[in-house]
C-alpha cells in the first residue's frame, strides 16, 4: 500500500511539474532576433537555421572548401553544403544540430527525409510575420529582448528612420565598441556630433553618457550589455575598467538598468570563420565580486562562457 501511495504522489507531481513548465509563458532575456518590421534584419528560415555560425563552424571540421570560397557562395548554396555534411554524411547529434532538428519538429516537419528541396518549399509560404507568430506561439515566448548596437550601420539607420514597434520585441543597448575599441568608437561618436577627446576628460565622459541616454530613450532599452575578454579586470587604469566606471554605471543607475556583463569571449581567434571564429576563455572572476562590493547600488545580469567558469 505504502509503495502504491508514493508511485501516485510521484506520477501527480510529474504531471503537475509538466504542466507547469509546458504553460508557463517565457520571457526570453537575450537573443540576437530582430523585431518584424525591422526588414531584413531580421534572420528567419530554413538557409539562415543551416548558416548559423556554429554550424558553419562545425562544418569546417570537414569540408576541404577554402573560406574565402565558402563565404562567396550564395545563402543558399552555404546552407546545401553544411547540410549535406552535417545531416547527410554525417549523424547530427552535436548541441547546433540538435537544435535545427527539434525547430523541424516543432514546426511539424520530417527531417528524416533528408528533402532540403521539399522543407525549402514549406518554408517559402510563409511571410515573416506569419513565421514569428507561429515560432513564438510554439515556444509559449510571450516577450524577447533583442540585442542592439547603435554601431551596426543597417540596425542604426532603421532605430533612426523609426517603426512600428512589436511589443514582444524589448530592446537591450549593446556597447562593445566603446568599451573595447574606444579609438574607433570616440571617431564614430564624433562624426555623430558627440564632443569626445581621446582622454577620458570630465567633458568627455559627459558626452559618453549623453550618447548612451540618448539611445536608451530612442529605443527603450531595459539594459545595457557588454562582451569582455577573459582578462579583463576592473583595474582602474584600463581604458575599459575606467568608461565602465565613470559612464557606464552611472547610466545605468540613472535609467534604473541593470549592466549586463557576458565574460570571457576571444573575438576573432580564427577572423577567416567571421562569426564562427570566435571563442571562450576563462576569467578571473574576481571581476564579479569587485563589481558587486564596490557599486551595490548597481544591478548585473552575468553570462560566463567558459565551461571552467561555470562552477
Amino acid at each position: 500500500m505504502h509503495t502504491q501511495v508514493t508511485e501516485f504522489r510521484k506520477t501527480t507531481l510529474t504531471a503537475l511539474l509538466d504542466r507547469v513548465v509546458w504553460n508557463t509563458p517565457v520571457i526570453d532575456i537575450h537573443t540576437h532576433l530582430y523585431d518584424p518590421l525591422m526588414g531584413g534584419l531580421l534572420l528567419w528560415g530554413l538557409d539562415e537555421l543551416l548558416v548559423y555560425h556554429y554550424l558553419v563552424a562545425e562544418a569546417f571540421r570537414h569540408i576541404k572548401t577554402p573560406y574565402e570560397n565558402f563565404w562567396r557562395l550564395s545563402k543558399t548554396e552555404q546552407a546545401d553544403l553544411v547540410w549535406n555534411e552535417l545531416f547527410v554524411k554525417r549523424s547530427p547529434i552535436s548541441e547546433a544540430c540538435r537544435g535545427v532538428l527539434t525547430t523541424l519538429h516543432r514546426l511539424g516537419l520530417d527531417p528524416k527525409q533528408r528533402d532540403l528541396a521539399a522543407l525549402r518549399k514549406w518554408f517559402a509560404q510563409w511571410d515573416p510575420q506569419r513565421y514569428v507568430n507561429r515560432c513564438l506561439e510554439l515556444a509559449n515566448v510571450q516577450a524577447l529582448y533583442m540585442t542592439n548596437s547603435p554601431f551596426d550601420e543597417p540596425e542604426r539607420v532603421a532605430w533612426q528612420k523609426g517603426f512600428l514597434r512589436d511589443d514582444r520585441f524589448v530592446a537591450a543597448l549593446r556597447v562593445d565598441p566603446i568599451l573595447v575599441n574606444w579609438h574607433e568608437a570616440g571617431a564614430k561618436l564624433r562624426e555623430w556630433g558627440y564632443d569626445v577627446s581621446e582622454g577620458f576628460s570630465r567633458h568627455t565622459i559627459s558626452e559618453i553618457r549623453r550618447f548612451l541616454a540618448d539611445w536608451s530613450r530612442r529605443i527603450k532599452a531595459r539594459y545595457l550589455m557588454v562582451s569582455l575578454p577573459p582578462e579583463f579586470t576592473c583595474d582602474d587604469t584600463s581604458e575599459c575598467a575606467l568608461l565602465i566606471s565613470g559612464a557606464v554605471l552611472p547610466h545605468c543607475r540613472d535609467f534604473n538598468m541593470p549592466f549586463a556583463v557576458m565574460l570571457g569571449v576571444k573575438r576573432a581567434v580564427n577572423p577567416n570563420l567571421q562569426l564562427a571564429g570566435d571563442a571562450a576563455g576563462r576569467s578571473d572572476l574576481s571581476v564579479l565580486s569587485d563589481l558587486c562590493a564596490n557599486y551595490p547600488e548597481n544591478r548585473f545580469l552575468v553570462t560566463v562562457l567558459s565551461r571552467e567558469n561555470q562552477h
